[in-house]
């Protein structure tokens, strides 16, 4: 039996997204059982192809699922969040996958800043997503 499937990986809005682009299957039997699949060719094989197919598309299906609930943020503390969002598209390589996440640290929805930070502009700007992770101390730390 052959199998060859074309997965297709990209990010969207953050999130990866993975889709089937192409399944095939192609059954082949050993010299014993060749006979019996030649004589009843239409039916055993589209049988075990369509079973086969359907596990892959199923099993596509539900690595995506797992993919797409994958968390956008991780709490550090009970103060920071870790945005974990991807940038960019994975790279793909014959023994690898590579990713890149937005890294950048955010403040949680409760957390109250001291009145004298509230109004702070930061002095620095890491306006390129390809720095994962920048560290900005203002000037109001060192008093």
């Amino acid at each position: 039996m052959e199998v060859g499937l074309t997965l297709g990986l990209e990010n969207r809005k953050g999130t990866l997204k993975l889709s089937l682009e192409d399944c095939g299957c192609y059954v082949k039997a050993s010299w014993l059982y060749q006979g019996l699949v030649d004589a009843f060719d239409e039916k055993i094989g589209s049988a075990v192809e369509n079973a086969i197919t359907k596990k892959l598309k199923d099993g596509i299906l539900k690595l995506d699922s797992y993919l797409q609930a994958l968390p956008k943020e991780v709490p550090v503390d009970d103060h920071a969040s870790l945005n974990v969002t991807f940038v960019d598209n994975p790279v793909l390589s014959n023994s690898s996958i590579g990713f890149d996440i937005n890294g950048l640290f955010t403040t949680s929805e409760n957390f109250l800043l001291p009145y004298h930070l509230k109004n702070l502009q930061p002095s620095v700007l890491c306006p390129d997503q390809s720095k994962m992770l920048g560290i900005l101390l203002d000037e109001a730390v060192f008093r």
